[in-house]
């Protein structure tokens, strides 16, 4: 996996069998703004960049007393390999891959590699004594996260498109903080952030609090399941720019006691709603997905669905 060798480097090397297609595992280990909510030791992870199948992400860890903040270069190869380096003066060099292979259509053999050469001595032994243990929880939380997206993804009416992936946190993570890509990337992202047109509505009148802190849960913040292709809330544009709304879409939010944005359904422009309706679709999605996560709230708005 690494082109590092040498006593000082440090390798570990562990798989498990998935119960999810290898399209969804692969989803799955690409949405690496989602890792801090199921990888044990992720803090924050923000894709800052893209250059093609490359993401430039901003990472900080934390392991028992080592902790660290790092950049690093993530290269998604659907469906079957993931690479991500990382090369600091200060904290030393790290490479991680995940490799996919597909056993069933329904299972997927996941395996995580990595070697660490960390400049302080104290420090890669630190990281040694927990890492082999961390290792294997590392993969354990991402086989539940998997299983549970393969799950949702068995029951939903409609697919989750595959192409592009890890699109839908790139967007969330521009939108956010107002950040555009360079003009010669191949692919450019809306440039504009996603509330702030909203602060206009309404004659110049600002919008709640209470109503952007909503608005940022239901489209913006990284869910535990996304299910349909994410849309962008273009409602602010529906009078003056009718021509860039493809239609209304809904989107339905569940969260859980310890999770604001557990899973989000999005039904795109012409999607029909669910005969049961929206509560008791959610309920039935988290139900699925999430067996014994009980929803503490269930969110959902039809909006201008930007083309």
């Amino acid at each position: 996996m690494s082109r590092m060798n040498g006593p000082a480097v440090f390798h570990i090397a562990t798989e498990r069998e998935i119960a999810a297609p290898i399209a969804v595992a692969f989803r799955v280990a690409a949405d690496i703004e989602a890792y801090p909510h199921f990888v044990p030791g992720f803090r924050r992870a923000r894709v800052t960049g893209r250059d093609g199948e490359t993401l430039l992400v901003s990472n900080e860890v934390g392991w028992g007393a080592v902790a660290a903040l790092f950049a690093s270069r993530a290269k998604l190869t659907p469906p079957g390999r993931i690479e991500v380096e990382s090369r600091s003066a200060s904290l030393g060099d790290i490479d991680i891959a995940w490799d996919f292979a597909e056993v069933s259509a329904d299972i997927t053999l996941v395996r995580f590699s990595m070697a660490v050469a960390l400049r302080s001595a104290v420090t890669q032994m630190l990281f040694e004594a927990t890492a082999r243990v961390a290792g294997g929880r590392v993969l354990d939380a991402f086989r539940t996260r998997a299983e549970a997206a393969g799950r949702i993804a068995a029951a939903a009416p409609r697919k989750v498109p595959m192409q592009n992936v890890a699109a839908a946190s790139i967007l969330a993570a521009l939108m956010t903080v107002g950040f555009a890509l360079d003009a010669g990337a191949p692919a450019r992202a809306q440039e504009v952030d996603a509330l702030a047109g909203h602060y206009a509505e309404g004659g110049g009148n600002k919008v709640p609090r209470a109503e952007i802190k909503l608005r940022r849960e239901l489209f913006l913040e990284p869910a535990t399941i996304e299910l349909g292709t994410p849309g962008i809330n273009c409602d602010h544009l529906k009078e003056k720019k009718p021509q860039a709304i493809a239609g209304e879409g809904h989107v339905v939010l569940v969260s859980t006691e310890t999770q604001a944005t557990a899973l989000r359904i999005w039904f795109p422009p012409g999607a029909a709603a669910p005969p049961e309706g929206w509560s008791d679709h959610g309920k039935a999605a988290l139900a699925k997905a999430m067996p014994g996560a009980a929803p503490s709230r269930i969110v959902d708005r039809a909006f201008s669905w930007c083309k």
